[in-house]
C-alpha cells in the first residue's frame, strides 16, 4: 500500500479535491448530508441541514486531515484528530480513491487499494481471524442444490439492494483455497464427531475474538447442525476429524495449476453459444442468483453471441470457461493479452445494481485468470447500452476495466491493455 500512498501524495491537495466536489452532496459517517457550495481563497463553503445558506470551513483543516491520511494510511474520525469540523472533513476524505470507512469504535478511515475498497464496500466488514495463517485455506458451501459442486452461487445483493451476509465470505476465498461442499440432501456425518467438533469450536473461541463463521452450531445446546449461511469458514482443525477431507486437502496441495500454453489452447474451451434457458429448478439459497437469471435473459444471450461473432470476423476465437476457470461469459486472446468479458443487460431501474454486480464479477475473473498463469489479463464489462451515470466510465478507468457498451462491441477485436 505504501506505493499507492506515495503516488497519490505527490499529486493530491485539498483544494483540488474540494473543487472536484463543488455542487455535490456528500455524507458524513453518520449519514448527514453536506453540500460543497464553493471554494474561494482559503475557504470552502459548506451547506448543512442546520446551515442551508452555508458556513465557511478553512481549507487547511481539510489539508491537515488529508496529509495525515496519506502519510499514515489511516485516521480516526473525531474532533481530536480532524478538528472542529471533523464530520465534514471525514466526508471529504472518504472521496479519496481507495478510502474506506472502518466500523471500529471510534470509526476510522483507511486508505487501501481500489480493489480492496471495492471488496469492503460490497461485502462489508469481515472478521478475518484466519489472516496470516497459511493452514486456514478451507471453506464450506452448504446447500441443497442438485448440482452441488459445479460452482458457487453468491449474489452480493438481495432484490432490494441490501448485502447478503451469507454470501459475503466469497470475497475472501483465494484461488488456491479449497471449498468443500455440504449437501443438505444427504445424511449428516456430524453426530458421531459432535464432541470433537464442539471442542474445536470452543478452542477457536478462546483463541480468536469476534465472529468465526463456523459452519456448524449446537441446536438446543446438544444437537449439531449446519449453519444457515451459504459459505462458511472451515477451520483446518476440523479436517483432522474426517479422513476424507484430510485426503482431499492433501491432494489439492500437489495438484498446483500449470501455466497455460500460449495461444487459444491455454484459455478456456470452444465457445458455447448462449441460449435463452429456464430458471434453475429447486430451492436456491436465499434470493435467485442474479448471474443465473441474467444468463436466461434474451438480451444477455444476444449481446454475448453478437460479441462472439464480432471476434470471429477478424479470426479471433471466442472462448468459454473450463471447469477450472472462473465462470466468465466470454474470453479471447489477442496479441498476447487475454480479454475476459462479463455481459450485463440493464434497465433504468436496475442499472446501478447490475453494473455493480458485473464490475465485481469481472474483477474477480481478471484476478483468477492472472493467478492461473496468464501474464496480461484485461477485464471487459459489457452493458447492453451506455450507462446513464457517466461516473461508471471514470470508475472503470480507475480500476483498469474496459467499459464496452453493446453499441461499441465492434471495437472489441482492437482493444488494447489499459
Amino acid at each position: 500500500m505504501g506505493s499507492i500512498i506515495g503516488a497519490m501524495s505527490a499529486e493530491m491537495d485539498a483544494r483540488a479535491l474540494l473543487e472536484s466536489l463543488v455542487g455535490q452532496q456528500i455524507h458524513t459517517v453518520t449519514g448527514r448530508p453536506n453540500t460543497v457550495m464553493a471554494v474561494a481563497g482559503d475557504i470552502v463553503t459548506v451547506a448543512t441541514d442546520r446551515s442551508p445558506a452555508g458556513e465557511p470551513v478553512p481549507i487547511e483543516w481539510v489539508q491537515s486531515g488529508l496529509d495525515r491520511l496519506l502519510e499514515t494510511g489511516e485516521i480516526e474520525v473525531g474532533v481530536p484528530s480532524l478538528g472542529y469540523r471533523g464530520a465534514f472533513v471525514a466526508a471529504v476524505l472518504l472521496k479519496v480513491p481507495g478510502a474506506v470507512l472502518v466500523p471500529t469504535t471510534p470509526r476510522r478511515i483507511r486508505l487501501t487499494d481500489p480493489l480492496g475498497a471495492y471488496r469492503l464496500n460490497e461485502a462489508g466488514p469481515v472478521n478475518a481471524w484466519w489472516a496470516g495463517d497459511p493452514r486456514q485455506r478451507f471453506w464450506l458451501e452448504t446447500t441443497d442444490r442438485p448440482d452441488i459442486g459445479v460452482d458457487l452461487h453468491c449474489p452480493q445483493r438481495d432484490t432490494v439492494g441490501n448485502r447478503s451476509p451469507g454470501f459475503s465470505l466469497i470475497w475472501w476465498v483465494e484461488p488456491d483455497d479449497v471449498v468443500f461442499h455440504y449437501s443438505l440432501n444427504e445424511y449428516a456425518i456430524l453426530r458421531e464427531r459432535a464432541d470433537d467438533i464442539r471442542a474445536v469450536l470452543e478452542q477457536l473461541k478462546s483463541d480468536h475474538d469476534g465472529s468465526l463463521y463456523f459452519p456448524f452450531f449446537l441446536w438446543g445446546g446438544s444437537q449439531l447442525r449446519p449453519m444457515q449461511p451459504y459459505v462458511s469458514k472451515l477451520p483446518a482443525e476440523l479436517l483432522g476429524l474426517f479422513p476424507q477431507l484430510t485426503g482431499a486437502a492433501a491432494a489439492s496441495l500437489v495438484e498446483s495449476p500449470q501455466p497455460p500454453a500460449p495461444g487459444a489452447q491455454g484459455l478456456g474451451t470452444s465457445y458455447r453459444q448462449a441460449q435463452v434457458g429456464p430458471w434453475p429448478s429447486g430451492r436456491q439459497p436465499s434470493t435467485p442468483d442474479p448471474a443465473l437469471v441474467e444468463r436466461g435473459l434474451k438480451g444477455h444471450a444476444d449481446i454475448q453471441n453478437e460479441l462472439a461473432q464480432v471476434l470471429r470476423n477478424p479470426g479471433i476465437e471466442p472462448r468459454s470457461p473450463l471447469p477450472s476457470e472462473p465462470n466468465f461469459d466470454l474470453a479471447w486472446e489477442a496479441n498476447g493479452t487475454v480479454f475476459v468479458a462479463e455481459i450485463k443487460s440493464i434497465s433504468d431501474d436496475n442499472e446501478e445494481g447490475q453494473l455493480r454486480l458485473g464490475l465485481g464479477q469481472v474483477l474477480r475473473y481478471r484476478h483468477r485468470l492472472a493467478r492461473l498463469g496468464h501474464q496480461r489479463v484485461v477485464a471487459v464489462l459489457v452493458p447492453e447500452r451506455t450507462p446513464h451515470d457517466g461516473s461508471w466510465e471514470n470508475l472503470c478507468h480507475e480500476l483498469g476495466v474496459v467499459l464496452l457498451s453493446g453499441s461499441e462491441i465492434e471495437d472489441a477485436p482492437t482493444l488494447t491493455p489499459m
